[in-house]
């Protein structure tokens, strides 16, 4: 049986690729084996219109674990990404 936390991911799976906003993109990882990695997400984020960002489309990589949804994701953009709140290695603070 799988865990609360996959059959949570795969659920909000759904919900996003019915409900998504324009512009957002994410899904699940593909794994070396080619199987799907619902513990981590490859995200799209455009830039919010009307601020200094518009143009920009910013990479994200969600990762989840097996206490999700109790305990919530890690957030990493692209090493170097500045930002008063991104971390040197990409990590969200």
């Amino acid at each position: 049986m799988a865990s609360l936390a996959l059959q949570r991911l795969a659920e909000e799976r759904k919900i996003f690729r019915k409900t998504r906003q324009y512009g957002f993109q994410a899904k699940p990882t593909v794994r070396k084996d080619g199987s799907t990695d619902l513990f981590e997400w490859a995200c799209v984020v455009p830039g919010k219109k009307g601020s200094y960002m518009e143009e920009g489309n910013f990479p994200v990589t969600i990762r989840f674990t097996e206490d999700y949804p109790s305990k919530p994701p890690a957030v990493f953009l692209p090493p170097g990404f500045l930002h008063v709140n991104v971390f040197d290695n990409g990590g969200v603070w």
